[in-house]
């Protein structure tokens, strides 16, 4: 490189770095600057300095504007005002703060030197030019109206121009015509909640009777209001900007109608989720799987709790709260919840295994193997079972314990077991016998509750003092008292059929010899007047059953 070409780079890089400072510190340097030096200049402007508005304002503004061509220096004023009027209308308010204040600025999206003063209004933006200098560009500026026209739609401040100056009085920045159009925004909203409240109601009673569900006008009528609610909501969304109110006050009547629309949709889905519950509950009623009696219920619990935290994350971006960070702050805490409720949290996936595999159902008689419950199955809730025992008292088992247990379900039997030794005296003729047998087993096989195919009455074994019939045979019954009383008939017809055949159903003994002593017997002898015990022997009769089988 030649001393002429070093020289020429140092002059270059001596001009820019001279040029630099005068850049850092002029009007349209940053974001920050250009958006102070138009909005700041502006009448309306509510960052406005204490400067008296007119002409040097207006130039002052001008200087970071790229004037389009063709376009007279009023037209471009009201251009610019046009704007303003639109910030205003949608509720933003342009914050130094929210403004970057670096001239290398790039944009996070298309990562160009462009700056978009707010998200509710894109297309109003400052652009870097080839200069270095941050400027409204010309087309937002040809622009002006139209984008005023999409965002804001209606335009009442152009009809109101032709009122008479009391109109036009400012009472805490608003004047007297925007106070009077708002009272009748809320008016017309009120009128429409209640107009279209009716209108819906009526409409879903028609929808229930095309589907043919039983529900009541009054409950119709409550899933009616939060959708007039969201109506009025929606008007005074629509109108509220219509009206050119202060940014303060269009910002803060906005907000709250985001809040108040983020409350009735949760309402409204509440309603939806009860209306719709109330008729698969009565569905539910119908089906012969008891346990949907409690999924419904459950699963209504499970959806309101969603839509409670749906309608949480609403009301925060309402505010401009950023739910993705602040969801992501609490991400540790999160963690340590729920390490902490991790036994909670296992309960109710326990939960929603029982409710998809269908162990068992409500009314059931289930046992564990290790014996540690048994009993009548009540509720099935989001952490644990209730079982009512045979003691009628209630044993809670914790949903992740049932869900892993290994459960004996009585309750699914299709049939039950029952079990008879019948002890008949050893001195019974063996057609006697046959007869007996015979005819128990038809008896049998003809009742309606008895499972036919599987009757067997059969002379099954010897003991010391009898024979002994096996009786085996399944019932039908839903419940433990209905068994109860299935076996009492047979047991009756037992009775019965073994009077008529002549038979004694012989009964358990045991021989107890009782003898006297030796020191007894000496006495008796050296006295033989005594009385002496002598042996004696009877038959006591056992505390015993016929044995049954317990299922």
């Amino acid at each position: 490189m030649t001393i002429g070409s070093v020289a020429t780079v140092i002059l270059v890089a001596a001009a820019l770095s001279a040029q630099t400072p005068a850049l850092a510190e002029g009007p349209c340097a940053t974001p920050r600057r250009a958006a102070a030096t138009i909005l700041g200049n502006l009448a309306r402007a509510p960052e406005a300095p204490d400067l008296p508005p007119g002409d040097d304002a207006v130039r002052r503004a001008l200087r970071c504007v790229d004037v389009p061509r063709g376009l007279s220096h009023d037209t471009v004023v009201d251009r610019l005002r046009t704007l303003q009027d639109t910030l205003d209308a949608v509720g933003v308010i342009v914050r130094p703060v929210d403004i970057p204040d670096d001239n290398n600025h790039l944009d996070a999206r298309t990562f160009r030197a462009v700056f978009v003063l707010s998200p509710q209004a894109p297309r109003i933006r400052l652009q870097k030019n080839d200069r270095g200098e941050w400027r409204l560009p010309d087309d937002t500026v040809l622009q002006a109206e139209a984008i005023h026209d999409d965002l804001v739609g209606i335009d009442l401040e152009r009809f109101t121009r032709g009122l008479s100056s009391p109109w036009h009085r400012s009472f805490f920045g608003v004047q007297a015509w925007q106070g009077v159009a708002l009272l009748a925004v809320f008016g017309l909203a009120l009128l429409l909640r209640f107009l279209l409240g009716a209108l819906v109601t009526r409409r879903l009673v028609v929808f229930a009777k095309s589907l043919s569900w039983e529900l009541s006008f009054d409950e119709l009528r409550a899933g009616s209001r939060p959708a007039g609610w969201l109506v009025a909501c929606a008007t005074i969304w629509v109108l509220v900007p219509a009206l050119s109110l202060p940014a303060r006050w269009t910002s803060r009547l906005l907000a709250l109608d985001r809040v108040v629309a983020a409350f009735c949709i949760v309402w409204l889905s509440m309603r939806v989720v009860d209306l719709v519950a109330t008729h698969l509950e009565s569905q539910a009623k119908n089906s012969p799987s008891r346990m949907d009696d409690h999924v419904v219920p459950l699963t209504r619990r499970i959806v309101k709790l969603l839509l409670v935290l749906l309608g949480v994350v609403l009301a925060l971006q309402s505010f401009g709260v950023d739910v993705g960070s602040l969801v992501a702050g609490l991400g540790i805490g999160g963690l340590a919840v729920a390490l902490a409720a991790k036994d909670t949290i296992g309960n109710f996936f326990g939960s929603v295994a029982i409710f998809l595999d269908r162990p068992f159902q409500i009314g059931d008689w289930v046992a564990t193997t290790s014996g540690a419950v048994e009993g009548t199955v009540e509720t099935v809730g989001f952490r644990s079972t209730q079982i009512r025992t045979i003691a009628d008292t209630i044993v809670t088992v914790p949903n992740a314990k049932m869900a892993d247990a290994e459960i004996n379900n009585f309750g699914a039997r299709r049939h039950r077991r029952v079990r008879l030794n019948l002890a008949v005296t050893r001195d019974v003729d063996a057609e006697q016998l046959a007869t007996f047998t015979q005819a128990l087993h038809d008896r049998l096989t003809g009742l309606p509750h008895v499972k036919s195919t599987d009757v067997e009455v059969v002379a099954h074994d010897f003991t010391d003092s009898a024979i002994v019939v096996l009786v085996h045979f399944y019932v039908t019954a839903t419940t433990w008292s209905e068994e109860l009383r299935q076996r009492h008939g047979v047991v009756l017809d037992v009775l019965r059929l073994a009077q008529q055949a002549g038979l004694r159903l012989a009964l358990p003994t045991r021989a107890i010899s009782l003898e006297p002593s030796s020191s007894a017997a000496a006495a008796a002898a050296a006295a033989p007047s005594t009385t002496t015990a002598a042996a004696a022997s009877r038959a006591l009769p056992a505390e015993a059953a016929p044995a049954q089988d317990a299922g």
